[in-house]
């Protein structure tokens, strides 16, 4: 079940970077823009993407090619391999802030609601 659990989390992430890539392609052809909500919301879940392939990569790697002799550079596997995990959640993090910031303003093009006033 583990493998089936690593192998379907590879594909979702595969599928994200297609879908952001084919975003960027045909996007302005079905109005989605590089200034829309959709295109930025996609750019997000791109960039978080590659990002998770790279770091499984990167440990997969690691994990093959180190032989660790001692306890002590065993500790220093795990350490840089943990490091690697953290730089995956802080590119999340900044996804989201990217999200936040990008989602706040109104896309461009949208028709601003003005107050409207009322006459005596």
């Amino acid at each position: 079940m583990q493998f089936l659990s690593e192998k379907a989390d590879v594909l979702m992430n595969l599928l994200m970077v297609e879908l952001g890539l084919l975003t960027a392609i045909f996007g302005s052809d079905f109005k989605a823009g590089f200034r829309t909500h959709t295109q930025k919301i996609v750019i997000g879940l791109s960039v978080f993407s590659i990002s998770t392939l790279l770091v499984r990569q990167t440990v997969h790697i690691i994990a093959k090619t180190a032989h660790p002799q001692s306890r002590v550079e065993l500790e220093q596997l795990r350490t840089h391999v943990n490091h690697l995990m953290l730089v995956n959640e802080v590119v999340f993090m900044v996804a989201l802030v990217w999200w936040i910031v990008c989602l706040w303003n109104d896309e461009p093009g949208t028709a601003q609601n003005e107050p409207e006033t009322v006459e005596e």
